[in-house]
């Protein structure tokens, strides 16, 4: 195949998906065809990362957006939106120590680890301590006594 015709099957390609986006759409859930992207990427591994590496450079605001949407989602099973709300409904701030979030750090989300269950956001400080306490109540308040007889 001349470089003029594999263009035109590029093109011919791209256009034939944008006019049947629906069916595209529907094919691409099938279990054929996620096996042969998966054979291909087998096949093609280091064609497919530098693909996505040149992507990302080239998209850097997009990239990071998306993969921030995806550990909303996987992680925590919300949406981009639903952040929002949660953001916009704290104001912004920690609900512990009322902060806003950093240029580096936005706001965590905190959750239960024993159920899964979401609370609130918090700043990476206050997440952190959490953390370090396991939840602990009891160990949360013999902390704030030692604080209280050693000021």
């Amino acid at each position: 195949m001349t470089t003029m015709s594999k263009e035109y099957a590029k093109l011919y390609a791209r256009d034939w998906r944008k006019k049947n986006h629906v069916k595209f759409r529907t094919y691409q859930k099938t279990p054929e065809y996620k096996n042969y992207q998966r054979e291909w990427y087998k096949k093609n591994k280091a064609k497919a990362d530098a693909r996505t590496k040149e992507w990302n450079i080239r998209n850097k605001k997009r990239a990071a957006d998306l993969a921030r949407r995806s550990h909303l989602k996987i992680r925590y099973g919300l949406t981009h939106e639903q952040y929002e709300a949660m953001f916009a409904a704290q104001d912004g701030l920690c609900f512990i120590c009322a902060s806003p979030p950093t240029k580096w750090v936005g706001l965590c989300i905190d959750h239960c680890h024993a159920s899964g269950k979401l609370r609130k956001l918090l700043c990476a400080n206050c997440n952190t301590v959490l953390g370090h306490v396991g939840d602990n109540v009891e160990r949360l308040q013999k902390l704030i006594e030692y604080l209280e007889t050693h000021k």
